[in-house]
């Protein structure tokens, strides 16, 4: 995934990337990430830790930046000129194995506009 912080004093620093499962006492996935000059960054969600984790059933993950010693970021998307844009911006799943069986992975909206995680059991082959 790729992203960008808005806002002049949040760029070219090293951040760490934070993946946290809600619930459970928040299991925890982190990264480094660097912001660029720009505010651009990537991410990268390690997809065999989070079948590791994932405790079955569906469950969410609260996607995070924190720099170091400082506050965390929730990662969102700003809201524009639409309410709700959990119907507008679909993202794509990503369909894994997983220790449990077939896994599914979905980027999605919550209603504040702040990016989660979606795991989900699936079985694999079907859509």
């Amino acid at each position: 995934m790729k992203g960008s912080l808005h806002g002049r004093t949040a760029r070219a620093y090293h951040y760490r990337f934070l993946a946290r499962l809600q619930g459970n006492g928040g299991d925890l996935i982190g990264a480094p990430c660097f912001v660029d000059q720009r505010g651009a960054f990537p991410i990268t969600l390690p997809v065999d830790v989070v079948a590791e984790l994932h405790p079955g059933g569906e469950a969410l993950w609260d996607l995070r930046l924190s720099a170091y010693g400082g506050p965390e970021i929730r990662l969102a998307m700003p809201a524009g000129d639409l309410v709700d844009r959990r119907d507008v911006s679909v993202l794509p799943v990503l369909r894994c194995a997983g220790p449990g069986g077939g896994l599914s992975l979905r980027p999605q909206l919550t209603r504040d506009h702040d990016l989660v995680v979606r795991t989900a059991d699936t079985v694999l082959g079907r859509p």
